[in-house]
């Protein structure tokens, strides 16, 4: 955000219309990395029993037992999963010919 605003500044300044850029002077910190701590095998059990009956519940075992993430799963939703032995479903119209009537 900051490097967009300080680019459309900069121009600004080059059309002299305005008189600096004030998006220079501003120090961006690097965000730190958020420290993640996984589930343990029987925090994941103890989950998985507290959660039974939600209705979630599927996502929540789908999720522990492939270690997707939260865009990773919702994307997955109502998606069949493939193995690596089955070509994924493709929507794509099939080439091969149809019999003639």
């Amino acid at each position: 955000m900051h490097s967009v605003l300080k680019s459309a500044l900069e121009h600004a300044v080059r059309e002299e219309e305005i008189p600096r850029n004030v998006a220079r002077n501003v120090r961006t910190g690097t965000p730190r990395p958020r420290r993640f701590e996984p589930l343990t095998a029987e925090e994941a059990r103890q989950f998985l029993a507290a959660a039974r009956g939600h209705r979630l519940h599927a996502l929540f075992d789908f999720a522990l037992h492939t270690g997707l993430r939260k865009g990773e799963l919702l994307g997955r939703v109502g998606k069949p999963s493939t193995s690596p032995a089955e070509p994924p479903a493709s929507d794509a119209p099939s080439s091969a010919p149809t019999p003639a009537a």
